[in-house]
């Protein structure tokens, strides 16, 4: 008997092209051969460098994958539905989800400011809440997690110089205290906690020159008051 051709490619005099596709309505429709197969394309240059994009096996996000052609180790999908975007991660739970490991004396994101035209406000960075009571005030959350000897904190530093200012918790030591330190270094030049400044316990008790303060403010050394003190 006569085996019935079946149709593998179809160019229409559109110039639309379709692969796995009879319905062709764009200008290249590539459908699975299985509702669980995949659906991919690849981009390479010889011995230099190859890109997978597609909807891998069984899945209905997109991908992009540099190492396999299956699309199984993607470097970035975008998820069908609500649209989130994940780096180093196939189920982003937010809009936009990075999961790895930070560069060593670097940063797991850097988001860098080229502008140069002068000006007065030019911020390489800001959050913003476009609702009223959005959790209490909170635009942003640093946070440590899994983790019994760090904490989460903040570092200015000017041009990585040795004058750099940390605020945050337990910015001298692993506590649950507000402080802000002083550093005659840069972490990534040297290890070591700040020298705290000022210290605000979990009590509300203010600290200048001591990290025990024991009343609502408690100086350690000698102070200099222009104005009137009373109580």
């Amino acid at each position: 008997g006569v085996t019935a051709p079946v149709e593998l490619m179809s160019i229409l005099k559109s110039g639309n092209v379709g692969i796995g596709e009879t319905n062709v309505d764009a200008r290249l429709h590539i459908t699975a051969l299985a509702s669980t197969g995949i659906s991919n394309v690849k981009l390479e240059s010889p011995g230099a460098s190859k890109w997978a994009f597609g909807i891998p096996a069984g899945q209905t996000y997109f991908a992009l994958d540099d190492v396999n052609d299956n699309l199984t180790t993607p470097k970035l999908v975008v998820l069908k539905t609500s649209g989130n975007v994940g780096i180093g991660t196939t189920s982003p739970s937010v809009k936009f989800h990075v999961v790895g490991a930070a560069v060593d004396n670097e940063a797991l994101a850097i988001i860098e400011n080229t502008y140069s035209s002068g000006g007065v406000y030019f911020p390489a960075f800001k959050a913003l809440h476009t609702h009223a009571n959005h959790s209490y005030g909170v635009v942003g959350e640093f946070r440590t997690q899994g983790t019994s000897t760090d904490r989460p904190a903040i570092l200015f530093s000017n041009g990585h110089t040795n004058n750099n200012w940390q605020v945050g918790q337990g910015v001298y030591g692993a506590n649950d205290n507000f402080a802000i330190g002083y550093r005659t270094f840069h972490p990534n030049t040297a290890q070591g906690w700040s020298t705290p400044r000022l210290v605000i316990n979990t009590s509300g008790n203010v600290g200048i020159g001591t990290t025990t303060p024991a009343y609502k403010l408690d100086v350690a050394g000698t102070g200099n008051f222009t104005g009137l003190v009373s109580g």
